[in-house]
């Protein structure tokens, strides 16, 4: 839309806004976690968040990194 003129502005300061907008969503997304995971991790278990569903997912991720590192042991030279 821009290279085609459609919006009457410079290609430069749209990246530029863009930019800014990802950078601004980034940090706005991860302030607004911070903030609900240290509320949502003290109550055992919510309409949203289950401590046994952290538990497995854990679990899982805990196993597929070992299971990835030993894989890629393997082909270390």
């Amino acid at each position: 839309m821009v290279q085609q003129n459609i919006l009457h502005i410079d290609i430069h300061i749209f990246a530029l806004l863009v930019f800014a907008a990802a950078v601004l969503g980034d940090s706005v997304g991860y302030s607004f976690t911070y903030k609900v995971k240290s509320k949502r991790l003290k109550k055992e278990n919510s309409r949203f968040f289950k401590k046994k569903h952290l538990e497995q997912t854990e679990s899982f991720m805990t196993s597929t990194a070992q299971r990835q590192s030993s894989w890629l042991d393997l082909y270390q030279l």
